[in-house]
């Protein structure tokens, strides 16, 4: 009897461990959808400007972006969830910076 009871307990762990990865799998998935759906608005909708770096939201993260290659650069530490509505927006469309300075500026304010 004990051994069914210790093999019954394992079989119910080891499907809520496997549950339980499957949805971060899933949930990593989502944030990597909504995050090129926002880059395909932002170059659909931004008009060009001589902007040098983009700060977006990457995989649920702000990251920046060279604003010529695309190639990142930089990702924080910072979730985008947890910050207020309108930076989340801002972030969904991509935000264009001209200079390191104003790129320090703007990190320092979404990411403190």
């Amino acid at each position: 009897m004990k051994k069914l009871f210790f093999a019954t307990a394992i079989l119910i762990y080891t499907f809520f461990v496997t549950a339980v990865v499957f949805d971060n799998a899933a949930h990593s998935s989502k944030q990597s959808v909504q995050t090129v759906r926002a880059v395909e608005v932002y170059e659909t909708t931004q008009p060009q400007t001589e902007a040098k770096y983009i700060v977006t939201a990457l995989d649920g993260r702000v990251a920046v972006s060279e604003s010529d290659s695309g190639r990142i650069i930089r990702r924080t530490d910072t979730q985008v969830a947890l910050l207020p509505e309108s930076d989340r927006k801002r972030l969904e469309k991509g935000i264009r910076v001209k200079t390191e300075r104003e790129l320090r500026q703007l990190l320092e304010d979404i990411c403190s």
